[in-house]
């Protein structure tokens, strides 16, 4: 990665779980836990009940991207992601759709 991508870079990496749950490592060293178990029954996740898409949870350092051979891919920008990690915790009233540690 060239220093100007890494300027750039949001991601370190993803590591999917069991339960639809998703390890975030961010370039600021903050370890992120998400629950995607929330978010299957909308339209736009839908497909993650999918294990193998699933669990082909990549990064190119700006985006998480699920896919596999034959599919389009699911693209979630940094933006959406933390938009969406802040709307599961306000909806539910704690922090049970995101965790992290510094």
């Amino acid at each position: 990665m060239t220093a100007e991508e890494n300027d750039r870079c949001i991601f370190k990496r993803v590591e999917p779980l069991k339960g639809h749950q998703l390890r975030i490592y961010t370039a600021q060293d903050e370890e992120i836990l998400f629950d995607f178990t929330p978010c299957l029954c909308k339209t736009r996740f839908a497909d993650l009940k999918n294990d193998a898409l699933f669990y082909s949870a990549a990064t190119d350092g700006r985006n998480i991207i699920f896919k596999i051979h034959g599919s389009m891919p699911l693209i979630l920008c940094a933006g959406e992601f933390y938009e969406l990690r802040k709307n599961t915790i306000t909806a539910r009233g704690e922090e049970r759709g995101a965790s992290w540690n510094a």
